[in-house]
């Protein structure tokens, strides 16, 4: 059993990576595209409406995708029962967010916010449809045919969007786009899961429903504080300032969003099923900080060194003031993505309601954070934001800590070392960065680049370092042979 779960989590882990490889490409490159053929205005009021969009969301699914991929058993009748909640939520969405367009326009005095909530509020009732078809894929671990689906969505989604932003259609391309993906997903995940709902029948239903109400409370606290800069700044300093904010956020959050989102699928049934054993568990949870560490925040590490350069080519000379907003976003990313296994620990192991209570907690630091940050504009609020997600980390690691037997020690030294190795290698990117302002807008990052490259491989001499290293490759192995 354990390694039948073990070579399934590790073909699951690869498919989706690579589908998510492929899926960053195409959707890098529509926001090379896009940002070329849009104005920052277009963004900023397509942006104002997915907050609320996005707001919705967590409510539409309440939890309920997650509570059926977590739980020990779900029969027929319950996976039915929650397909129709789910619809019913969705359609009730649809109507409010359909309502509250008018005033939601008069208070950004944007009056083409309207008919764009109009219609994205369509949205809620096509991915109700999809919620727990895509569920019930996660929980029978078809990952391949999760990740295919979500790779056509992704590469059919961006190619509409550039069509009608050439064909000069405007904000309206970014709404195609939204449409596109959730309505494709939708008929997809409807034929790979090959089932019907039939009619509500009585059956024990409280577990799950509860499990859900915790986590969708939970994500409404996270969500609010996590998008109450974007209205701040769509409200008090226009479209514009949002648009640049809105693509910096976006050139992080998309790769990010390819990393997280398809883990967590992999991860949660996977250590859902490992929880019985701690000891495995408990080494999952430390070698995927690792990963998540070495793999991912390094990368962000050198966003954060160079965020000019990355602005110039991703978007173009006249998105040059979003580099500050990159900068920022890339280091408060980092503190989030070593603090992210937590999630999956809390999600595995039924633990909402803690972390329900961890959450109000860090929306409290996030949005004072915001509110002292907005005295000094939208470049403030970033800052501030930056600066929450490093406190909350430690906060987020020692919280864990309380409720579950997590070695959290490990947890701290592991994402400690990371951290050290960003700030040697960004700082001397940066240092070589403006010492060959001379050479141009071409060779300058790439020097400063491989100088940022050359310190992460110098770094692998390091004992520590180098053992780090060796247990993520072994984490492979591990999986994958039979007395993993």
């Amino acid at each position: 059993m354990t390694e039948d779960l073990a070579r399934t989590a590790t073909r699951g882990a690869s498919v989706t990576l690579v589908a998510q490889a492929v899926k960053l490409v195409f959707q890098v490159v529509s926001i090379v595209v896009l940002a070329r053929l849009l104005t920052p205005s277009d963004y900023g009021l397509v942006a104002i409406v997915l907050v609320v969009v996005g707001f919705g969301e967590l409510f539409r699914d309440f939890g309920l995708s997650t509570a059926a991929i977590q739980a020990k058993s779900l029969s027929v009748v319950q996976r039915d029962n929650l397909f129709w909640l789910n619809t019913v939520i969705g359609v009730v969405l649809t109507v409010i967010v359909f309502g509250i367009s008018f005033p939601l326009g008069l208070w950004m005095h944007e009056p083409e916010v309207v008919g764009i909530t109009q219609v994205l509020s369509v949205t809620f009732l096509v991915n109700a449809l999809a919620t727990q078809h895509r569920a019930s894929l996660a929980r029978a671990l078809q990952f391949k045919k999760l990740a295919f689906l979500e790779l056509v969505a992704a590469v059919v989604a961006p190619v509409l969007a550039i069509v009608c932003a050439l064909l000069g259609f405007g904000y309206w391309a970014l709404v195609v786009q939204q449409l596109a993906s959730v309505g494709v997903l939708c008929v997809g995940v409807w034929i790979a899961a090959g089932w019907w709902p039939r009619w509500v029948k009585r059956a024990p239903m409280a577990g799950v429903v509860r499990f859900g109400w915790h986590l969708v409370a939970s994500q409404v606290v996270n969500y609010a504080a996590s998008n109450v800069s974007t209205m701040i700044i769509g409200a008090q300093f226009g479209a514009a300032a949002l648009g640049l904010y809105n693509r910096a956020f976006q050139l992080i959050q998309v790769p990010l969003n390819q990393i997280r989102s398809p883990l967590t699928s992999v991860a949660v049934p996977v250590l859902s099923r490992a929880r019985e054993d701690q000891a495995t568990f408990d080494r999952m949870i430390v070698r995927s900080q690792l990963l998540l560490g070495y793999g991912v925040c390094t990368l962000l590490g050198l966003v954060a060194a160079l965020p000019e350069p990355i602005i110039r080519l991703a978007l173009g000379a006249q998105w040059m003031d979003g580099a500050v907003y990159l900068r920022f976003f890339a280091i408060g990313s980092v503190f989030q993505l070593l603090a992210f296994v937590g999630f999956w620990v809390y999600l595995s192991q039924g633990l909402t309601h803690i972390l329900l209570r961890y959450n109000f907690v860090s929306a409290g630091i996030r949005i004072a954070a915001v509110l002292v940050g907005a005295i000094w504009g939208p470049q403030g609020i970033v800052i501030g934001l930056a600066l929450a997600s490093m406190v909350s980390w430690p906060i987020s690691i020692w919280w864990l800590g309380r409720h579950t037997p997590i070695p959290t020690k490990l947890l701290y030294f592991g994402a400690g070392r990371v951290l050290v190795l960003l700030v040697v290698a960004a700082g001397a990117a940066m240092a070589v960065s403006g010492a060959t302002t001379q050479l141009g807008n071409v060779w300058q990052p790439v020097i400063a680049a491989t100088t940022y490259i050359a310190v992460c491989v110098i770094a692998l001499s390091i004992p520590s370092y180098k053992q780090d290293f060796k247990g993520i490759l072994a984490l492979r192995r591990h999986l994958t042979s039979k007395k993993g």
